[in-house]
Formats: structure tokens, sequence, C-alpha cells
């Protein structure tokens, strides 16, 4: 599997949050999803770092957003669930302006 710069990353089990570092440095966007707290707290640290890197090329500038909320449910009768103390964390890499 391959992506390009700007496309989306998912990383349905964040961990310590490698992936969306190695997104972050090559000027992908990355959503993780982590049920441990724990780890949570540990790949935020680890992507803060890397979002606060500096880079001279490719995306040179990027920011650790706020998960969305979950989606609601479009199918009648179907329920979307979260396990219990599931996070999300959203990193956005922007690539440089053109102008």
């Amino acid at each position: 599997m391959f992506s390009f710069a700007g496309d989306l990353v998912l990383d349905p089990f964040l961990g310590t949050g490698s992936t969306t570092v190695a997104a972050v440095a090559c000027g992908r966007n990355s959503t993780g999803v982590e049920v441990d707290a724990g780890y949570v707290e540990i790949a935020r640290g680890n992507v803060l770092k890397a979002v606060a890197a500096r880079r001279d090329a490719g995306a040179v500038r990027a920011e650790l957003a706020a998960a969305p909320p979950p989606p609601r449910p479009t199918v009648r009768g179907a329920r979307l669930k979260r396990p219990p103390g599931a996070r999300c964390i959203a990193v956005g890499a922007r690539p440089p302006s053109l102008s």
C-alpha cells in the first residue's frame, strides 16, 4: 500500500503513534484510534514531538487536531459503538503555500 502527500493514513491500532509520526514526516494526514488511555498519552507525546520538528521540504507545517465526534448512524436500527475509553488522535500536515 502507498499514499500520496496530503492523503489520509488511518491507524486503527495507534499504540505509541509510530505510524502517525511517519505520516507527519512524509506530509500525510493521519488519524489513529487507541482504546488504552496510557498509550494515547504516549502517542500524543510522540506526535507532538514530530509536529514540533523542523521540516525544510514537503509539508513544512503540521498540527495536532482535536478528534471529531463519532459519526451518527445512517442506517435505521444500526448502532455505532466505540469501545469503552476509545480515543482518537488526528494530525493534519499542510503543504507549503505556493503563493
